[in-house]
């Protein structure tokens, strides 16, 4: 009864941990999106000079604070869905993206993956897309391999991502 509404008879008090996820949540998809903020722009210029996306790691340093933020990765992208534009805040495998999830889609394929935070820019940029993979691929894997391929072949990555 604590947290119900006033006008449904309840005390209308705020559930703080829910209230401060949601904030997290909202500074997340700030960052994802590079929002013209003068803080979004510290962070990146920062943190991922190289554009590589943020990611938890045992040997991760930053604020208690970045790394609070960070713990919420994986709610945040389980509720986004990528617009890939240039591919450099996108990953392959762990992002939503053309409306699918490529880890479960080509879930063999992904078991040959070498890096499984590869971002989408990457195995469009390059000649033999099979060079990201453990070699030899099982048929299944090739199979997936191939149809990726024709993924890539229509997807349109955009030069400039503020378009």
């Amino acid at each position: 009864m604590v947290y119900v509404p006033k006008d449904e008879g309840g005390l209308g008090v705020l559930n703080l941990r829910t209230h401060n996820e949601c904030l997290l949540l909202k500074h997340l998809h700030k960052i994802y999106n590079h929002q013209d903020i003068p803080w979004v722009q510290l962070v990146w210029h920062l943190y991922y000079t190289n554009d590589r996306l943020p990611k938890l790691s045992a040997n991760f340093r930053g604020s208690l604070w970045w790394r609070d933020l960070l713990k919420f990765l994986d709610s945040f992208k389980g509720m986004a869905t990528v617009s890939v534009k240039d591919g450099k805040s996108s990953y392959l495998w762990l992002d939503l993206w053309n409306g699918r999830l490529l880890l479960q889609d080509y879930l063999e394929l992904n078991s040959f993956g070498k890096n499984q935070f590869i971002l989408v820019n990457v195995p469009k940029n390059i000649p033999v897309l099979h060079s990201l993979f453990h070699l030899p691929l099982s048929s299944k894997a090739y199979e997936q391999l191939q149809e990726l391929q024709i993924l890539f072949n229509n997807t349109h990555l955009i030069q400039d991502p503020n378009q």
